[in-house]
């Protein structure tokens, strides 16, 4: 029997991964590879967003065109000239809140901040597959993982390469403004397109894609903590993100 399947790319964490590591992603087949023979429910990508960069916004176009939910946040510019856009609050939002369609959830980051929410998502009967770079990743993410995947051995590029492109300046970073979009015959086929459904407005980030509500199951009695906040897993359903503490954004 095929099983639900979501993904949850931590654009950021992948990207400054990638770059250590001196290769590009292939977003596409990533995606094609974690996905295959399971039903998906929803890919999303969270990564911050500097309005005045074109080339960012391709990318972020890029994914949206290959089946990706482009979950972003305007960059936030400091003194000292770093750029930051911290979204971690709104990929425990989803995961938790998609928990009940779900028999897999793929988180794809080295964040062992996310460690707390993956264990929720267990205790709601949820298989975590963990994806990124093993010399990168939180040893807190790869102890609760109910599996780890190296992302070289699924869709690692030469930087450079013929197939290459999946690179990004995320967060503002200058030297890398560069944004190469993919060559199209590395674009998955485009799918008929389908009618929103109405969605109340979450917070300040913004969500390309189409929505789906999914259903509320009994209560859990799990709980969350991100940040400053601890975080009842049934409320996750109707929670807005304007409820959290400002220091958890």
């Amino acid at each position: 029997m095929s099983r639900n399947v979501a993904v949850f790319v931590d654009v950021a964490n992948v990207f400054y991964a990638a770059k250590a590591a001196g290769v590009d992603i292939d977003y596409v087949t990533l995606l094609k590879t974690i996905t295959a023979n399971r039903d998906l429910i929803r890919a999303y990508a969270y990564t911050g967003l500097d309005p005045d960069n074109e080339n960012q916004k391709a990318f972020h176009n890029f994914l949206a065109r290959n089946n990706y939910k482009v979950v972003s946040k305007d960059v936030r510019k400091y003194g000292d000239g770093r750029f930051k856009a911290n979204l971690d609050i709104e990929l425990v939002v989803d995961l938790v809140r998609l928990a009940p369609k779900l028999d897999v959830a793929v988180v794809i980051s080295g964040d062992g901040d996310f460690a707390p929410a993956i264990r929720a998502v267990q205790d709601m009967g949820v298989r975590v597959e963990v994806v990124s770079f093993r010399a990168n990743t939180s040893s807190d993410l790869v102890d609760v993982a109910d599996q780890f995947i190296e992302i070289t051995s699924i869709a690692k590029v030469e930087a450079g390469g013929s197939r290459s492109g999946r690179r990004v300046a995320v967060d503002g970073d200058e030297d890398l403004s560069m944004t190469e979009v993919p060559d199209k015959q590395s674009e998955a086929p485009a799918r008929p397109r389908r009618t929103p459904e109405p969605r109340e407005e979450r917070g300040r980030s913004r969500r390309g894609g189409v929505g789906r509500s999914a259903p509320v199951r009994g209560r859990t009695g799990a709980t969350v903590r991100v940040g400053g906040s601890v975080i009842d897993a049934d409320a996750i359903e109707t929670m807005s993100l304007d409820d959290l503490e400002p220091s958890d954004l």
